[in-house]
């Protein structure tokens, strides 16, 4: 496939690439026009909530390569990622909406129950990938870190998959999670 010629001009000619296997190198130039490019972005946060699903995954995987400083620029859709990484059927519609949600900046009120328990399900379910396990792991975390209780449950769901041989991906998110509720448990103390 040829270069994108991506300019606000030529958005209708992205939005129909969007159906076909997108390089690496086109989906970051995609990505870094969204950056700099509102309508761009606006086309973009279309296409990752599109039927389509082809579309869907471009846009959302353009979205994984924005950089720390512009991931934040995505956190009006926040609500909807969760709702699509929660009702999604394939596999990597789950997993690239998890990973933004991941990198997004914290929001103080942020206790959606139904996510944390969407996430904690996850951690132990023998039928989801192991990265989709991994990211539920790190976001349970991430949601639960502020609260004792929540914490609490989701060390008992962690002790529960020392019954089973994880890969090691999943082994590495295991202890990095172990390792950083045992710091926040002994900074209550």
């Amino acid at each position: 496939m040829t270069d994108i010629p991506v300019r606000p001009q030529h958005l209708q000619y992205m939005i129909k690439l969007f159906h076909y296997h997108l390089s690496l190198s086109e989906i970051k130039r995609l990505c870094n026009q969204a950056e700099a490019d509102v309508d761009t972005r606006q086309q973009l946060i279309n296409a990752a909530f599109s039927a389509d699903t082809r579309t869907a995954t471009n846009a959302l995987w353009a979205f994984t390569h924005f950089d720390d400083d512009h991931i934040a620029l995505l956190a009006d859709i926040r609500p909807q990622l969760i709702h699509l990484a929660m009702t999604a059927k394939l596999p990597a519609l789950r997993r690239l909406p998890l990973n933004i949600i991941l990198r997004l900046p914290q929001v103080d009120d942020e206790t959606d129950v139904e996510f944390i328990n969407f996430c904690i399900a996850r951690i132990t379910s023998a039928t989801e990938p192991y990265a989709i396990r991994a990211l539920c792991m790190k976001l349970a975390f991430k949601l639960c870190r502020h609260y004792p209780d929540l914490l609490n449950e989701l060390n008992l769901t962690l002790d529960s998959l020392d019954s089973e041989p994880p890969s090691p991906g999943l082994y590495s998110a295991l202890r990095q999670m172990r390792k950083a509720i045992s710091k926040i448990t002994k900074q209550k103390k």
